[in-house]
């Protein structure tokens, strides 16, 4: 695991882009870390933010495995997972939040959730 400006990577002429909320932005404020790796021979790549708030994605190694302790395969199935939920926000699919009231059905990319007003909050441990 490598952690590089994710705009344009100097061993390639590839733009890496989060796989959870398909931007290449680098804002360690707003969007944490940028990771990328290569997988399986293709270059992978997302924000810490992006992978703290997938719904269905757990912190299953050491921090110092994989993306800060969430396991490459892992973050792969999210990412086959989420590619056909819609967000609530852009209607693009690839949506991975989504609210924490068990009533509410909505989904959403990170970043359309900050944009549009979701609130996300870090305390504690999440269960």
């Amino acid at each position: 695991m490598q952690r590089v400006n994710p705009s344009l990577d100097s061993r390639s002429s590839r733009k890496h882009y989060c796989l959870f909320c398909n931007s290449n932005v680098d804002d360690e404020f707003n969007l944490g870390v940028f990771f990328v790796s290569k997988y399986r021979r293709r270059w992978t790549a997302a924000h810490h933010h992006c992978l703290l708030f997938a719904a269905g994605l757990k912190q299953a190694g050491k921090d110092s495995d994989g993306f800060a302790g969430f396991l490459l395969p892992d973050v792969m199935d999210e990412y086959r997972r989420c590619r056909r939920l819609r967000c609530a926000y852009c209607k693009k699919n690839g949506a991975a939040s989504g609210c924490v009231m068990r009533s509410c059905r909505q989904v959403f990319h990170y970043t359309c959730g900050m944009t549009g007003g979701s609130l996300f909050q870090f305390y504690g441990s999440f269960h």
